[in-house]
């Protein structure tokens, strides 16, 4: 029996919410040995960067829809409080893959790192 395998009384929990991330603004992933930074948004979580490099906006994150084979507007999407610890990693990480490639893309075209990044961070705003 399950109660038996988790030795448990088989009572029911409260779904306890994750904590990793909680209370990052940016957290630096290592890809492939590259590290890439991801900001995170306290309602939303994760955020990508938009194709070019650019700093993403108020409606770029990465979303987990709330049901099944669902598209994810805003307003259909688990918030990011409401993300165990396993689907926060996994969120960050896949976020950090897309910002790699989205850097390594705006820096073929542009010949240089996108101005989001390092020092020149008021530029993507411009």
């Amino acid at each position: 029996s399950l109660q038996a395998m988790s030795g448990k009384s088989g009572a029911v929990t409260a779904f306890k919410p994750g904590e990793l991330y909680a209370g990052s603004q940016t957290v630096t992933i290592d890809v492939d040995g590259t590290p890439i930074e991801v900001q995170i948004d306290e309602y939303y979580g994760p955020q990508p960067i938009k194709v070019g490099g650019r700093a993403p906006g108020p409606n770029d994150s990465y979303q987990l829809p709330l049901f099944e084979n669902e598209n994810c507007p805003h307003e259909h999407q688990r918030r990011w409080s409401d993300f165990t610890s396993t689907e926060r990693k996994v969120a960050v990480y896949q976020t950090a893959r897309m910002n790699k490639k989205r850097l390594e893309h705006a820096e073929a075209v542009l010949g240089r790192p996108p101005p989001f990044f390092g020092d020149n961070a008021s530029e993507a705003t411009q």
